[in-house]
């Protein structure tokens, strides 16, 4: 029976010393993709609004959605 890269990986890895086991964990998590959460993008979507802008924004706008978006009636 062939073992698995994993397991191999695993085996080897629980041998290093800890600073070491640190260092590959930094090196396995840089290989896959950026782990943003919706909050990470929509911060980075309002760094981009400029602030006059952001200051003409409704602040009642969830409970009047439906005004601001079809012109309904304001609640």
């Amino acid at each position: 029976m062939q073992t698995n890269v994993v397991e191999k990986i695993s085996r080897r890895v629980r041998l290093l010393p800890e600073d070491k086991q640190e260092q590959v964990l930094e090196f396995v998590e840089s290989l896959g993709p950026p782990q943003r959460t919706l909050l990470d993008i929509v911060k980075e979507i309002e760094k981009t609004i400029p602030d006059d802008v952001l200051e003409k924004l409704p602040i009642d706008g969830a409970e009047n959605h439906d005004h601001y978006l079809y012109g309904a009636p304001k609640k």
